[in-house]
């Protein structure tokens, strides 16, 4: 083990018959560096645990953190008896990004038991990185129960360990406001830490639970925004009114593209009045638009592709990529997605959405045009999915959605370019895993749901179901 800036944190959370989480532990912490540790570690679950979720959660604690983990032998044994049903594992992944700043690697195990042990020695490898201002898939759930030690800065909230008031685990953030307080922030994004770029669509999901419910009479209720720093209610962006009824729990996942602000904050608060608690806060980057001015703080790889500020070659914002190519080259690719961040994954619908503007039209006349694929990496264009040819006038600009399904290779990249001469400029890069996956049969295979959450359908040989699994 190798930890920098960063530690390991075992997770329990405990399942009933009904699949309701009932409990959850954090039973082991380590922040220390070793070859091969042994760690045995004992919990006794609640009344009425079914089953139990074991998590091994990366944690960055400072900027430039790094870490890579190797787990091996993670058995669960009762002290009565060891009928462990159907284990499985799984690597979590969003995007493979060594720049992520916290790579999850989740084991699920049905058991029924009492009491049970965990021993972890190592196999399974998860490496992680950290950057400022990358928050793809990030999680943040205050169980340090230290805002400070968070992304987040309080307003009138505050960190809670009350059960009447928590979410999951031991602490979420509380806020409560009289229906005389017209406005009361209870959270905002630490901006200093969390960069959110202009001219980007970005999806916040969170956890919530409703306290004491707003006097929707009074106009009273929850809300979320992304506000422009330095800026006022002017710029908001992906405002959200929600209310609910005491006790009420709920996630949310709010997708909104920022504006020309330079940098955004997120807000949560209560208006007119009420009481509210959240939790399990994700703040996902689904665009690209290049608006770093640098190919190499992004997933992408230069072709011969370039950034440009030209006002005559953007599209929105400050900058795009921009490729020009002669009649005489046949094939100029622009930009390539680094197959190193960015993974996809075999037998998998994708819709790849982006704008284009034609700078320089291609000639039609010599089988020109401008193409995009999805290409299998360490492959040749035998393996090419998505396949599509366009042209356009010079100066039209437009947007694609291309989708199209992965085949066998265990990864590919994506590539946009021109055949036979012209200029191209691309800008705001959304790549989306369709929800529904299904399997070789016509089967459901797989469900993506807000908040990186997957489920997983099990079949016999017959077809039936057999079983759901859950994993976040």
């Amino acid at each position: 083990m190798e930890l920098k800036n960063a530690k390991v944190r075992v997770v329990l959370h405990y399942f009933d018959v009904n699949n309701k989480l009932i409990g959850s532990d954090e039973p082991f912490e380590y922040g220390g560096n070793s070859d091969w540790p042994s760690v045995h570690v004992k919990a006794i679950p609640p009344v009425n645990t079914m089953w139990a979720r074991v998590h091994f959660n990366i944690l960055a604690i400072e900027d430039n953190a790094s870490r890579t983990v190797i787990v091996d032998s993670e058995p669960l044994q009762s002290k009565k008896n060891s009928t462990i049903v159907l284990p499985y594992s799984k690597e979590k992944k969003g995007n493979q990004k060594m720049d992520e700043c916290i790579k999850r690697v989740t084991y699920l195990f049905l058991i029924s038991l009492v009491c049970f042990t965990i021993s972890c020695d190592s196999h399974v490898m998860a490496s992680m990185s950290r950057e400022l201002n990358d928050f793809s898939y990030v999680i943040e759930s205050f169980e340090r129960g230290d805002l400070n030690q968070t992304n987040y800065i309080a307003g009138a909230g505050r960190i809670t360990s009350n059960p009447l008031q928590v979410i999951t685990g031991k602490h979420s953030v509380y806020v409560e406001s009289s229906p005389k307080e017209e406005w009361k922030d209870a959270i905002y994004t630490n901006a200093n830490k969390v960069h959110i770029e202009k001219n980007t669509t970005y999806a916040v999901t969170f956890s919530y639970k409703s306290i004491v419910e707003p006097v929707q009479v009074n106009n009273g209720y929850f809300y979320f925004t992304a506000r422009g720093v330095g800026s006022d209610y002017k710029s908001d962006k992906g405002w959200t009114e929600w209310t609910g009824q005491a006790g009420k729990m709920g996630t949310k996942t709010i997708t909104f593209k920022t504006g020309e602000e330079e940098n955004y904050f997120l807000i949560w608060g209560i208006h007119n009045g009420g009481s509210l608690s959240l939790d399990d806060i994700s703040i996902q980057k689904l665009s690209e638009s290049f608006e770093r001015g640098d190919l190499n703080q992004t997933n992408y790889i230069a072709g011969a592709g370039r950034i440009t500020s030209d006002p005559q070659q953007i599209i929105t914002g400050k900058h795009s990529v921009y490729v020009e190519s002669s009649p005489k080259e046949e094939w100029k690719d622009a930009i390539y997605t680094n197959a190193n961040k960015v993974h996809f994954e075999k037998n998998t619908t994708y819709a790849v959405t982006f704008s284009y503007k034609s700078i320089v039209e291609p000639v039609q006349g010599k089988n020109g045009y401008f193409y995009f694929t999805a290409r299998g990496v360490g492959s040749g264009d035998i393996s090419d999915k998505g396949w599509t040819e366009w042209t356009g006038q010079s100066g039209k600009s437009g947007t694609k959605t291309i989708t199209f399904k992965t085949g066998d290779e265990e990864n590919y990249f994506l590539i946009w370019g021109i055949h036979n001469g012209g200029a191209l400029s691309l800008d705001d890069i959304m790549i989306k895993k369709d929800e529904y996956q299904y399997d070789a049969n016509g089967r459901l295979g797989r469900v993506y749901l807000p908040g990186n959450v997957e489920i997983k359908y099990f079949y016999d040989a017959n077809g039936n179901l057999m079983r759901r699994e859950r994993s976040n």
